[in-house]
């Protein structure tokens, strides 16, 4: 799969700034563009291989530390490049590793992507092998906008107009969307609103990105008890509550915790949801996953604004990994420029099958790269 002869000679990375299709509110922050992190690796062969990352600021980590360390190094030899840019062992008196970890993701993708285009093997065969046909993915929505949230039947009726319109978009089983942001008899309305909306086959999970106080994740639970959520992720901010929520209310809690040491305790917080470049690679993920599920954790994909090169890995893996059975959530339809050339992945009948292509099966749109760096 390219052999000891494929050796790395430049790494470029690229920050760039898209604007989303919609604003996107949520307890923590509202978000008018997504701002992602492009790489291009190139070899002596004259083959590429193209990464993506979170944030804007991993591209001067990776030009800086990362790009100068890799030069020269070999491309089969994954965990090496990994050991250079960081370290196995996450020291938690040193958070920084954490930035690290999320930059050097996109190094890792083009590395995976110029093995394959090496091998002429598509990224999730690298892996392994497809275990399913799909990636599957859930409909995912924000809060509804603050000029339709004028009352709580409002907020609802348009909430179910979203609902309803995202799940004819996509075809998908389950239908999550934010909470948190209004006042709790919105949000009550809307779950109401969204399962009458929808009816009794698909699913309906929330994501209050700890936006409640335990009171208040008690009164919706409460109040909402009829309405069958396949999944509530994080009502408040600390695990031990989560846990309690869970076992009152017999529902199934996530949390972003990727941390299976802090996590195990809490039994009854069955979901571990990370982003795909939380852990610093692939095999890093695929490892996370596997660990996960042994210990009883369903582990799936957070969404971060994906462009087109993070969301195909995101596809790929999800094909190849079996404990990675949860659809993940999904931003894709919320970015009209996914940097990429050819028709967008969209979710179509609930998922995704990513091509046999070579590596990650996708082209960097240079016109598009320019035109967004910042």
């Amino acid at each position: 799969m390219g052999g000891p002869q494929l050796k790395i000679t430049q790494i470029s990375a690229y920050a760039v700034r898209i604007p989303l299709a919609r604003k996107g509110t949520f307890t923590r922050a509202e978000r008018t563009h997504a701002d992602r992190t492009i790489v291009v690796l190139e070899t002596d062969t004259g083959l590429r291989g193209v990464g993506e990352t979170r944030g804007t600021g991993a591209a001067d980590i990776i030009n800086t530390r990362f790009a100068p360390a890799l030069a020269g190094q070999p491309v089969a030899d994954r965990r090496a490049l990994r050991r250079l840019c960081i370290p196995d062992a996450f020291d938690h008196g040193y958070p920084e590793q954490l930035v690290d970890a999320n930059a050097y993701t996109a190094i890792d993708l083009a590395v995976w992507d110029v093995t394959g285009k090496a091998a002429k093997m598509p990224l999730h065969a690298l892996l392994g092998g497809k275990v399913r046909e799909r990636a599957p993915f859930v409909a995912y929505d924000y809060v509804v906008d603050a000029d339709k949230a004028t009352s709580p039947a409002a907020t609802a009726r348009a909430m179910a107009d979203q609902a309803e319109a995202a799940i004819a978009r996509s075809g998908a089983s389950v239908f999550e969307f934010k909470v948190g942001v209004y006042p709790l008899a919105h949000d009550i309305a809307a779950a109401h609103a969204v399962r009458d909306r929808l009816g009794p086959d698909v699913g309906i999970a929330i994501d209050a990105n700890m936006g409640w106080s335990a009171d208040e994740a008690r009164t919706f639970l409460t109040a909402t008890r009829d309405v069958g959520f396949e999944n509530v992720e994080e009502p408040v901010a600390d695990l031990t509550e989560m846990n309690r929520l869970a076992r009152a209310f017999g529902v199934p809690v996530s949390s972003h915790c990727f941390n299976l040491d802090a996590l195990k305790p809490h039994d009854a917080v069955t979901g571990c949801v990370a982003d795909l470049h939380s852990l610093g690679g692939l095999e890093a993920w695929r490892n996370h996953a596997i660990r996960a599920h042994a210990l009883g954790k369903r582990p799936w994909f957070r969404s971060v604004w994906e462009l087109g090169i993070s969301w195909a890995a995101m596809c790929h893996f999800m094909v190849a990994v079996p404990e990675v059975q949860r659809p993940a959530q999904a931003l894709f339809n919320w970015i009209d420029e996914d940097l990429v050339l050819g028709d967008k992945w969209d979710v179509r009948d609930g998922g995704v099958a990513p091509p046999d292509a070579p590596g990650l099966g996708v082209e960097l749109d240079e016109a598009a790269l320019e035109k967004f760096t910042v």
